[in-house]
């Protein structure tokens, strides 16, 4: 899937391939989210690829963020954990949601990898939503996906912490 293929989407479809210079991230909210090895983090984004919700141009996708949009990193992560933790606490549940860290991706990396895209779309409590995508290629008939494909991922879309000077960075230029 490329950016140009992106450009064919649906008349009025809410959805567009992000801009190539933009970087794509998702908060990691859980301590199962947090990755120590190079295994735990193709782990985590081979199990959280899923089969979008509505009819879409690829086959699985990632939900996260677009920076561009973005207001604020850190304000939106914990303001997600709070909404996981009441859930929790309604379910009469330990409530173990906080920012931890995110996963992050150059588009024009993820891109680099044919059958890898980042999309945005916009809903109605986050203008900055975006999804990483993988096309239905890169599965096979069992629906795992490839190994090269993954590698790439893995590879490009990197973990920090959410103390590290990166997140300070980030929310720095989005301020």
């Amino acid at each position: 899937m490329s950016a140009d293929e992106a450009s064919d989407s649906p008349e009025g479809a809410q959805y567009f391939p992000a801009d190539g210079t933009d970087r794509w991230w998702r908060h990691a909210l859980r301590p199962r989210e947090v990755p120590t090895t190079w295994l735990d983090r193709a782990t985590y984004i081979s199990d959280k690829l899923d089969r979008p919700t509505e009819e879409r141009p690829w086959f699985k996708e990632l939900s996260g963020r677009i920076q561009s949009r973005a207001r604020s990193l850190v304000h939106f992560a914990r303001n997600e954990a709070d909404r996981l933790n009441r859930d929790s606490i309604k379910r009469k549940k330990k409530a173990t949601a906080a920012f931890r860290g995110f996963y992050l991706g150059d588009v024009t990396d993820i891109r680099a990898m044919q059958s890898c895209d980042v999309y945005i779309e916009p809903t109605d409590s986050d203008e900055a939503h975006a999804n990483l995508v993988v096309a239905e290629d890169a599965f096979d008939s069992e629906g795992k996906i490839d190994f090269a494909v993954l590698e790439h991922l893995v590879s490009v879309v990197t973990f920090h912490l959410a103390d590290s000077g990166l997140c300070a960075r980030i929310e720095a230029e989005l301020g």
